[in-house]
């Protein structure tokens, strides 16, 4: 029996939902009590999650189950916060300037030093690279990789052709005074 069509059936029109109403909940919410107001729904979401899973959900323990790879831990987190660090100063300190060089080249060590740890672990690595040697695993890999990024790409180019289309325009997309027609493709032209 096949579970995938279940599984789809049940979590696309929750993914689909989150997607539409996550981003007028949003505005939403900054309009109305400001920017600061849309990191603070997280938390009784987070807290109704975490009393509902702590009432509902049973410890499951493996028996094979092994200790914390606190080594590729370390490497992982080492080289995405050198990571993360030399692209967010890199503008303002300079690309070539040393600090963020010396951070890239740190992230890279790390990550390569993370695989090549990762792959001597036998009893409970922190991420089993291994599997990427199955054509399925791999191919199933990419294919994610390539939509994330391609849709985190639109978003924010779409966005920003939107805002700067709509600016020049006698048109404000917001709750106050709609204007709009719709479809609104033919207010960009």
């Amino acid at each position: 029996m096949l579970r995938w069509p279940a599984l789809w059936a049940h979590s696309a029109p929750r993914s689909a939902g989150a997607t539409a109403i996550g981003p007028l909940a949003g505005g939403l919410l900054t309009d109305t009590l400001g920017w600061r107001s849309i990191f603070f729904i997280n938390l009784p979401i987070g807290v109704a999650a975490f009393v509902a899973g702590a009432a509902r959900l049973r410890e499951s323990r493996n028996p094979a189950g092994g200790r914390a790879d606190w080594g590729g831990i370390a490497l992982i987190t080492g080289a995405l916060t050198a990571l993360m660090f030399a692209l967010i100063r890199g503008n303002s300190l300079g690309w070539g300037s040393t600090v963020i060089v010396t951070l890239f080249a740190v992230a890279a060590v790390a990550f390569v030093g993370f695989v090549f740890y990762e792959l001597r672990v036998t009893t409970a690595p922190m991420a089993d690279l291994r599997l990427f040697r199955r054509r399925n695993f791999a191919a199933t890999g990419f294919v994610a990789f390539a939509i994330s990024v391609t849709v985190i790409g639109m978003i924010i180019y779409l966005s920003l052709y939107v805002q700067t289309r709509w600016a020049s325009r006698r048109f404000r997309p917001d709750f106050g005074s709609c204007h709009c027609r719709w479809p609104p493709s033919r207010q960009l032209y």
